[in-house]
C-alpha cells in the first residue's frame, strides 16, 4: 500500500493461481482496478508444486523517474534456474502507468535503475548471460541499456544500446566489475 499523489491510496498485489499466468492488480483506496496486466507465465496446475511462480512488489524511489516507483518481479522456477519477469509502474499524468515493455532477467542476470552514465541521467540497464558451451561454464553477458524519456514520460521501447562481452565470466559480478562498476 503507498500514496500515490494526484491518485491516493494505492494497494498493489499480484494474483497467483495454479495453472494461470499472474496479473498485477493495482486498486484504488475504494477497490476500483486502477491499472491490471499479466507478468510472468503460468506456472503448473498443481497447488503444491515447488516450482509455482512467486512475486513480490518494491516500492522505490530513483532519481529521474516517477516517484512512487513500484518496482514488480515475478520470478518462475525452472529445472535449473529461474527467470524473472521484471516490470515497473508509476504515475503519469495523475494516472497508474506502465512505464515499459515488461523485462526478462535469467538467475545470472539483474538490473539497475538509476543513472546510467552522464548523457543518461535516469533509465535501466537490465544484463543477462549469454548461453556458451554450457550453463555451470563461463558465459559472455549481454548489457542492454533503457533510457528514460522524460519528454515520452515511459522508458524508451528497445535498448539504445546492447553491449555482448568479449570475455566470458563464470557470474554477473565478473562481469560487472568489469563493465559497468558504479552498479
Amino acid at each position: 500500500e503507498a500514496h500515490v499523489p494526484s491518485i491516493g491510496t494505492v494497494k498493489a498485489s499480484i494474483e497467483i493461481r495454479p495453472g494461470i499466468q499472474p496479473r498485477v492488480v493495482f486498486l484504488s483506496e475504494h477497490g476500483s482496478r486502477l491499472l491490471e496486466f499479466p507478468l510472468g507465465e503460468a506456472g503448473t496446475s498443481d497447488p503444491r508444486d515447488s516450482l509455482k511462480p512467486r512475486g513480490q512488489i518494491l516500492l522505490r524511489t530513483i532519481q529521474g523517474l516517477p516517484s512512487p516507483l513500484f518496482a514488480v518481479d515475478v520470478r518462475n522456477y525452472g529445472a535449473t534456474g529461474y527467470r524473472d519477469f521484471l516490470a515497473l509502474v508509476g504515475a503519469i499524468d495523475g494516472k497508474l502507468s506502465l512505464l515499459h515493455a515488461p523485462w526478462k532477467a535469467h538467475n545470472l542476470g539483474g538490473i539497475h535503475l538509476g543513472a546510467i552514465s552522464p548523457s543518461i541521467p535516469a533509465g535501466a540497464v537490465l544484463w543477462n548471460f549469454r548461453w556458451a558451451d554450457c550453463y555451470a561454464c563461463p558465459n559472455p553477458y549481454e548489457f542492454q541499456t533503457f533510457p528514460w524519456d522524460a519528454l515520452a514520460k515511459r522508458f524508451v521501447d528497445r535498448a539504445e544500446s546492447v553491449k555482448l562481452t568479449e570475455k566470458s565470466y563464470a557470474g554477473p559480478q565478473d562481469a560487472l566489475r568489469e563493465h559497468h562498476p558504479d552498479y
